[in-house]
């Protein structure tokens, strides 16, 4: 089982982590499907370019995600490849740190992206239900995959998400997470093929969920 360790790691590149988010205030974070599918949008625009997806759920409260941090190279790619202009503050100073040869803080990087998937959902959030001020507690959460366990796990246990909070009884029967896309073969970003690869294969995958 999952136990408790840092919650706020910072970001390494080639890492796995648990990340989590939610309102602050109790609030709901989604009040429609229209609002999950703006946020899985931001979420592809923002935070897909720089780590890889494993597993994701969106509960009407908060989300889970875990994912990957892209390697150096990949990011350092992605990075020098955007306008000057277009850069944020922390891909700047990643940049000049590695023409001057200095150490690259790459944690600044990712942790900026997911910051900018939180501030486009909250702008239109805000907008949507005449709201003011900020709408995600901070600093959101990060746990760091301790080894390859951990990792089956947390694929489990964020799938089994609603079935935890009692929103619904089987895993296969809530429509807001990843487990769907483990179901079918349509084109994803999902790191599917490599997580069926962990479990042993695909009928082991479904056989672990239940």
């Amino acid at each position: 089982m999952l136990k408790k360790i840092n919650n706020l790691a910072s970001f390494r590149p080639d890492a796995y982590y648990h990340v989590v988010n939610r309102p602050n205030n109790s609030e709901i974070l989604f009040r429609s499907d229209e609002d999950r599918c703006f946020f899985l949008d931001k979420y592809k625009k923002y935070v897909a370019p720089y780590a890889d997806t494993f597993a994701w759920c969106l509960m009407a409260n908060h989300f889970h995600a875990c994912i990957r941090v892209k390697s150096a190279a990949e990011i350092l790619e992605m990075t020098l490849s955007l306008p000057e202009d277009e850069r944020t503050s922390p891909q700047r100073k990643l940049v000049t740190a590695y023409r001057n040869g200095e150490t690259l803080n790459f944690h600044s990087c990712i942790e900026r992206q997911f910051t900018r998937l939180f501030t486009s959902y909250a702008m239109r959030f805000n907008l949507m239900n005449n709201r003011k001020g900020n709408l995600f507690y901070r600093p959101f959460k990060r746990v760091e995959a301790e080894n390859f366990s951990h990792l089956l796990w947390l694929i489990f246990y964020i799938h089994n998400n609603p079935v935890k909070h009692k929103v619904t009884h089987t895993i296969e029967s809530y429509p807001w997470s990843s487990f769907h896309t483990f179901e079918c073969n349509s084109n994803t970003l999902l790191r599917r093929d490599e997580v069926f690869e962990w479990f042993g294969g695909r009928d082991n995958f479904f056989k672990f969920h239940k």
